[in-house]
C-alpha cells in the first residue's frame, strides 16, 4: 500500500501555525481541568496532572471522550496545541466546539494500521509540542504491551504533556491515574478514580 502524500502548501500553512501558536503567551498548567466540579473535586491537583498518563476506561459511550475533550478545551483556553489520536476512527468534529475545542488547534491523527496508534501518540509526546495528547483505543482490539506502556509514560514525563488514554474495560492498561467512566442516565456519567 502505497502512503499518502500531503500537500506542500497545507504543511507549510500546519508549520507557520504552529510557529504562531508556539511563540504566544503561555499560562503555566500543572493541570488540565475538566470544568465539571464533581469530576475535578476527585482529581489530585483539581484536575488531570501534566506530565503524566491518565487512563480514561470504560464503555463506548460512558462519556470518557467528553472528559477528555474537556481536558483539551482547557488547553487550548491557555493557547497550548493538543492532538488526537483516532484508532477507531469515530471522531466527529462538530461535537467538539460545544465542549470548548478548538479546532484549528488541534491535530487529530488517524494512523492506517492499529499496530502505529502508540507509536503516534509517542511521537506527539515526545515531539513536547502538545500539551495533551489523547490515544483512543476503543474498538481496535490494540492492548498496550508493558514496553509500550513504559515508553508513553516516560514520553509525557519528559514532555510534560497530558496523555488521555481511552481503553476498554476488557483492556485495562498501566495509567498513572486510572479513572472508570460508566453512563448514569442519558446526559450523565459516574466517575471513580
Amino acid at each position: 500500500m502505497e502512503a499518502a502524500r500531503a500537500d506542500p502548501a497545507v504543511l507549510e500553512r500546519l508549520r507557520e501555525r504552529i510557529r504562531t501558536l508556539q511563540a504566544a503567551p503561555r499560562q503555566l498548567l500543572s493541570v488540565l481541568r475538566t470544568g465539571l466540579a464533581p469530576v475535578d473535586g476527585l482529581l489530585p491537583g483539581g484536575g488531570f496532572p501534566l506530565g503524566q498518563v491518565v487512563e480514561l476506561g470504560g464503555e463506548p459511550a460512558s462519556g470518557r471522550a467528553r472528559l477528555a475533550f474537556r481536558a483539551i478545551a482547557e488547553a487550548h483556553r491557555a493557547l497550548r496545541l493538543a492532538a488526537w489520536v483516532d484508532g477507531p476512527r469515530a471522531l466527529y468534529a462538530p461535537a467538539l466546539p460545544p465542549l470548548g475545542v478548538r479546532l484549528e488547534q488541534l491535530l487529530v491523527v488517524q494512523p492506517p494500521e492499529p499496530g502505529q496508534l502508540a507509536w503516534s501518540a509517542l511521537q506527539l509526546l515526545r515531539s513536547g509540542a502538545f500539551a495533551a495528547v489523547g490515544l483512543d483505543l476503543t474498538r481496535t482490539d490494540v492492548r498496550l504491551s508493558p514496553p509500550d506502556s513504559r515508553r508513553l509514560v516516560e514520553a509525557a514525563t519528559r514532555s510534560g504533556g497530558l496523555l488521555l488514554l481511552l481503553t476498554p474495560p476488557e483492556a485495562p492498561a498501566d495509567g498513572t491515574l486510572r479513572l472508570h467512566v460508566s453512563a448514569a442516565g442519558p446526559r450523565a456519567m459516574r466517575v471513580e478514580v
